[in-house]
């Protein structure tokens, strides 16, 4: 996506960064992405099992309040990555943080 936004091509705009290709990007980051994609599983684990939910009406304002940020172009917000799930799962993370800190004894 950034690559296209500046007008060159992936492999110039990842060299820019310090990879040599498209491959050595991927081997460099995936380490990070499985860990982010086990994290994101632990929190949805916890709040399934806790019934932690995230309030839709919360999710509304955040959005809105995003929305409002962006001239209320709902496309360019979501160009530049944010969803409605996103602020769903932010705040089931927040709820799930919380409880595991209240959860958490020191000895």
């Amino acid at each position: 996506m950034y690559s296209q936004y500046y007008g060159v091509s992936i492999n110039d705009y990842l060299s820019y960064y310090g990879y040599n290709s498209v491959e050595d990007f991927k081997a460099a980051v995936q380490p990070a992405a499985d860990e982010y994609a086990s994290q994101t599983c632990a929190v949805l684990a916890i709040a399934a099992k806790e019934g932690i939910e995230a309030e839709q009406s919360v999710i509304d304002e955040k959005w809105n309040e995003l929305l409002t940020k962006y001239d209320n172009d709902e496309e360019a917000l979501k160009n530049d990555g944010y969803m409605k799930g996103g602020i769903e799962f932010d705040l089931l993370l927040e709820k799930v943080r919380e409880l595991v800190m209240n959860e958490i004894k020191v000895q």
